[in-house]
């Protein structure tokens, strides 16, 4: 019983396939993608994005394969970007782009990688157009049974990196949609009154879809207008809570190493009695040396890991969206409040990241699954055991 079989081929199933190139000497590495396309994963797929729709992240922030989004972006002609609105003369590594184009990258990256694992000697294989539905552990090792019943396998190891899962078209109708992805893209949405519920990242997406078929968004002059011939759409984002969505206006160096949540202090913690609490202690540590000022305003000292979310969005509510809208802040400000966001988010990644779950099907069977890190774009969730996928 050998090879290993990674189910999905989005970015986690791609940056799964580089990392086992990188560790492995040998051995059999079979890809299953559900789209037409491998390596093109779900939210970036035409059928769930549009060419409006943008990546809430940056060259910047993505992990290099092989080499970065941003020398990718160089390396294209010019008439492979323009139909994505994108200019080759005024790249920049800190630029958001369309995900239909960073998709494109992701696609070219894997393949990429499959020709030179196969030059190698290596045994790669790849199925696309192929949607796994379960995973059958048996003495032999574990198989793979496809939607339409074919048994792929034995495997040694099952890596599951099927990333989201949204309620499917079936709950959507003409003038509701549960979801961006669950037909909206497709839909033909009239110049009306359009209400979006919540003001997130996902309902921005929704206003994107909408609003691009009646117009579209240009910069003049270092202003950004949207322009319509219509006077009669009117899209309404509605906040459960009171608050909008922020945007991180702090933003160094992702990879920037941590200096109290080090990988060694980690392992350290994975041995100790009680984790969780002791991760929350260089986590505590990291926040108060990073930012100061916003540790002195929550106290940390009287806070535990159960307490700290409330504490870390209390502020939040309190200010009236309009109002705070209309405020004009300092840069100063802005950059203090996106401060803690960013360290907090890298410390809960490194958090989330730093011990692989493994679950023993059966002895010499293995089936791996990860929790995405929150703010890890190149990690999608990954589901495992025996559900359907």
């Amino acid at each position: 019983m050998s090879g290993i079989a990674i189910v999905g081929t989005g970015p986690t199933g791609i940056y799964t396939f580089f990392r086992l190139l990188e560790a492995l000497d040998a051995g059999a590495i079979a890809l299953f993608g559900k789209g037409t396309k491998t390596g093109i994963g779900m939210p970036y797929s035409p059928e769930t994005s549009s060419r409006t729709m943008l990546a809430n992240f940056a060259s910047i922030e993505i992990p290099a394969v092989g080499s970065t989004y941003i020398d990718w972006l160089n390396d294209q002609p010019r008439d492979r970007l323009v139909p994505y609105g994108v200019d080759s003369d005024e790249l920049d590594e800190r630029q958001f782009t369309p995900r239909l184009l960073l998709a494109e990258s992701f696609r070219d990256k894997l393949l990429d990688l499959v020709d030179q694992a196969r030059c190698e000697g290596r045994k790669v294989d790849i199925h696309e157009k192929t949607d796994v539905a379960d995973i059958l552990p048996r003495d032999e090792g574990l198989f793979l049974r496809t939607a339409d019943n074919a048994i792929e396998g034995p495997f040694g190891h099952v890596i599951v990196a099927t990333g989201h899962d949204f309620p499917g078209p079936d709950e959507a109708t003409r003038r509701y949609f549960p979801n961006p992805w669950s037909g909206l893209i497709e839909a033909d949405v009239p110049a009306v009154r359009v209400g979006i519920m919540g003001t997130s990242l996902s309902s921005i997406d929704a206003a994107m879809a909408v609003a691009g078929q009646h117009g579209r968004f240009r910069r003049k002059n270092g202003a950004l207008a949207f322009q319509t011939d219509t006077q009669d759409l009117h899209l309404t984002l509605v906040s459960w809570d009171g608050v909008l969505a922020e945007a991180d206006f702090y933003c160094p160096i992702a990879c920037q190493p941590l200096l109290v949540v080090t990988d060694a202090a980690m392992a350290d913690c994975v041995g100790h009695s009680r984790p969780l609490d002791a991760f929350f202690e260089l986590f505590r540590a990291e926040l108060t040396l990073a930012d100061p000022n916003y540790a002195e305003q929550i106290n940390p000292t009287t806070l535990t890991a159960d307490s700290f979310a409330d504490a870390y969005f209390a502020a939040r509510p309190a200010c009236r969206p309009k109002r705070g809208a209309r405020r004009p802040e300092g840069p100063s400000d802005r950059s203090n409040q996106g401060r803690h966001e960013h360290q907090a988010a890298r410390r809960h990644r490194r958090g989330r990241s730093s011990d692989p779950v493994l679950h023993d099907c059966r002895p010499g069977q293995r089936l791996h699954w990860y929790r995405s890190p929150a703010g890890q774009p190149p990690q999608g969730r990954m589901a495992a055991g025996r559900p359907r996928l």
